[in-house]
């Protein structure tokens, strides 16, 4: 469903496995701004933009936590 975290985590996955077989790659911080931008031309309300931005920002994290781990405060990746 358009709005769930569930909805942008497999967007911006479906877009990195994308990348493999294209040509030219969209970078996930590229994928990020197209969704930001489509959420801001189709919800019509404030409080369904503003949690479909809370969400997609939810994925996005998530996603970059997925791939790239996470970093403690000194630096060092842990999953």
């Amino acid at each position: 469903m358009f709005g769930s975290v569930d909805y942008f985590t497999n967007s911006l996955k479906a877009g990195i496995m994308n990348n493999f077989g294209l040509s030219s790659s969209c970078s996930i911080q590229d994928q990020y701004t197209q969704l930001k931008t489509k959420i801001m031309k189709t919800a019509e309300r404030q409080f369904e933009r503003e949690a479909y931005l809370q969400n997609l920002e939810k994925a996005y994290l998530n996603v970059k936590i997925e791939i790239f781990g996470l970093e403690d405060s000194v630096g060092e990746k842990r999953k």
